[in-house]
């Protein structure tokens, strides 16, 4: 008896399912493709790259569609002037994140910047825009440059003989020593690792698992049975994120201890001192940093070192032009260099549009229901923005398949390359990000011309996690 009624729930359940997910919400909603019961559209995504799988989908239903991520009615868009018109026009509808297992902190009820919404976002923003702002970033300069002079140092060591390198765990140290720094005045040793602080050894780990974690959890979280197993996992199994909060809460509380309010060291010395900031919210907001900092600059170097090998004429020009902006008497290229020489900017901006680390900008959730477009868009829609298929889409790119730099030299294409987002809401560490890419990259030019180890083309197939980072690859630096 009991398993015939559990049988006919079930089988209510399934057709309720399909009835409610199929049943459009106006006669103005986008096109979209017919959901399943319970996981809705999870299937169409279940490829290792997601973002291709929906720029896939978006040649039969167009830049702006509809479809369902479990029990999440979910609104994909890769069209540039919907884009512009939820971030910039209607940002107040838009500027939430939906609630997400992924970057919930499970040791305590606090929001930081990525999971804010409505007002504590804006207070979370209001406390760290400060340290980034284009004045205060003056401050940073030299330490860009200081710091990219210990990484050219130690690739040195691996040219002067001439040995292959997998170049990854220098290039996050590099990345993740900038963040450190500027957040609490701390440092990695590349190298020398038994010298260093027992509990900083452990953070490069700590970040690659707490991003290869996220692709698990993105797919499963929007399926309400699976809720309290991810939950559990991330609370009891893989417990790095709640380590790395209570590693910054530890260099909170020395900070406390030799805090002067006339002189802030760092950004966390300034956070403290803003109307009396907890330690829980400073703690969070320094994991933010060193993991979204750390992370997506050091995926586009070590993209833009594919893209030089790969392009090897690529590389013969941007030397030439560095040479001719610095003369011949100095051995740096510094930040007050990048004005003269553009070929080597839109390097970058290339890299940046044709390998993106952030291929789907973090979704947002509309906080009331509102037409765009001549699209109905349902109050708690979340919304996913395919920055990808933006930079890859044959409308706006010739050949977006074909690495080519002077695509970028008379012409931003600031409409349809969004590597940092838009709007209030885009990336606050933006042009932190572009003085470090510049200083690393143009610095490594300056100073190596790169080989693959086995003389072939390095591959540019896409591992994705929560960022797309290169296959791990061995290259030669040859000393110039």
């Amino acid at each position: 008896m009991w398993i015939s009624i559990f049988g006919y729930f079930f089988l209510f359940l399934i057709i309720y399912s399909f009835i409610s997910k199929n049943k459009p919400f106006s006669k103005i909603d986008p096109p979209g493709i017919w959901s399943l019961p319970i996981i809705g559209n999870i299937l169409d995504l279940a490829g290792s790259l997601p973002f291709r799988d929906l720029m896939n989908l978006e040649k039969k239903y167009g830049k702006v569609y509809r479809l369902w991520l479990g029990s999440v009615y979910t609104i994909v868009v890769s069209d540039p002037v919907m884009t512009r018109d939820m971030l910039i026009n209607n940002h107040e509808n838009f500027m939430n994140r939906p609630k997400s297992i992924s970057w919930e902190n499970t040791s305590q009820p606090i929001n930081d910047i990525v999971t804010s919404r409505d007002e504590e976002w804006y207070h979370c923003r209001k406390l760290v825009s400060n340290s980034f702002t284009k004045t205060r970033l003056k401050t940073h300069i030299s330490l860009i440059e200081k710091e990219t002079q210990s990484l050219i140092q130690v690739l040195k060591k691996y040219s002067n003989r001439n040995l292959k390198l997998n170049p990854k765990t220098i290039i996050f140290t590099f990345s993740l020593n900038i963040i450190l720094t500027i957040v609490m005045s701390k440092k990695i040793q590349y190298d020398d690792l038994d010298e260093v602080d027992p509990d900083m050894k452990n953070m490069i780990p700590w970040i690659y698992r707490i991003f290869n974690d996220s692709k698990f959890i993105f797919g499963l979280e929007s399926l309400p049975l699976f809720k309290p197993f991810i939950r559990f996992y991330m609370k009891y199994i893989n417990t790095d994120h709640i380590k790395f909060v209570d590693l910054c809460k530890k260099y909170c509380y020395e900070h406390l201890t030799s805090l002067d309010p006339d002189s802030p060291r760092d950004l966390m010395d300034t956070m403290m001192l803003s109307e009396g900031e907890s330690v829980d919210r400073v703690a969070l907001l320094a994991v933010d940093f060193l993991l979204v900092g750390s992370d997506t600059s050091s995926s586009t170097i070590l993209w833009f070192m594919v893209a030089l090998v790969n392009n090897p004429e690529v590389q013969d020009r941007a030397i030439k032009e560095i040479k001719n902006a610095i003369g011949v008497d100095r051995d740096q290229v510094l930040l007050s260099d990048r004005i003269n020489t553009p070929y080597m900017v839109a390097i970058i901006k290339e890299v940046m549009r044709m390998y993106p680390v952030v291929p789907l900008s973090l979704p947002r959730e509309s906080r009331e229901s509102i037409v765009l477009q001549d699209y109905y868009i349902p109050k708690g829609t979340k919304i996913i923005f395919n920055t990808y298929s933006m930079g890859h889409n044959v409308e706006y790119w010739k050949n977006p398949e074909v690495f080519d730099p002077t695509r970028f030299i008379n012409d931003n294409h600031v409409e349809y390359n969004l590597p940092f987002s838009i709007g209030p809401r885009n990336c606050v560490g933006m042009n932190l990000a572009l003085d470090e890419l510049y200083t690393a990259c143009a610095n490594i030019v300056l100073n190596f011309k790169l080989f693959s180890s086995n003389g072939k083309p390095i591959s540019e197939d896409l591992v994705f996690t929560a960022t797309t980072k290169p296959k791990d690859f061995n290259i030669i630096f040859e000393n110039r």
